[in-house]
């Protein structure tokens, strides 16, 4: 059953598919009328999209390939190497995502390069127990080093003062 509810006359939104369409260019915001597209982030002053970055693009191709890959581990390592690999990943996604969101990002880009190494590790130790053929091992630590680069480079120019915030004297 689907139900159409007008708040102000603002916006309405659909029973079921919680979608909200709106009739109106503004939105109210503590008693302000605000853009949809300042409300949303549209706004080129806004941060970018994290689901546009290059980093997260890699590492989110990453953790697909490495599901893929973990799906023909043994059972004995799918459930203890193969999840801490998928968990890895995972926070990895997450912290680029934390990163893009606040303005102070080296916290979780540290996050994210410790996430990265751990990556390596795990991915060795499925290496050495021959669980990853060296053909795949190669093209998975590639991908890794791909990421790895990425998250140095913003790490690198988070850290870095700009011409505008040094203190000269």
């Amino acid at each position: 059953m689907l139900k159409r509810v007008q708040h102000d006359k603002m916006f309405s939104m659909t029973g079921r598919s919680s979608k909200i369409h709106f009739t109106n260019q503004f939105i109210p915001v503590d008693n302000k009328l605000i853009s949809v597209s300042q409300f949303f982030g549209e706004n080129k002053s806004f941060m970018a999209q994290y689901d546009t970055l290059p980093i997260y693009k890699a590492c989110y191709d990453f953790l697909l390939r490495m599901m893929n890959v973990i799906t023909h581990f043994p059972k004995e390592y799918k459930y203890t190497l193969g999840e801490r690999i998928q968990n890895a990943c995972i926070e990895a996604v997450v912290s680029i995502y934390r990163a893009n969101t606040v303005k102070y990002k080296s916290q979780h880009l540290k996050a994210l390069m410790n996430q990265v190494q751990l990556l390596y590790l795990y991915i060795r130790i499925a290496h050495d127990i021959k669980i990853l053929p060296t053909e795949k091992y190669a093209s998975i630590v590639e991908m890794v080093d791909g990421i790895a680069r990425q998250a140095q480079g913003w790490l690198n120019s988070t850290e870095k003062p700009r011409e505008s915030e040094q203190v000269t004297t």
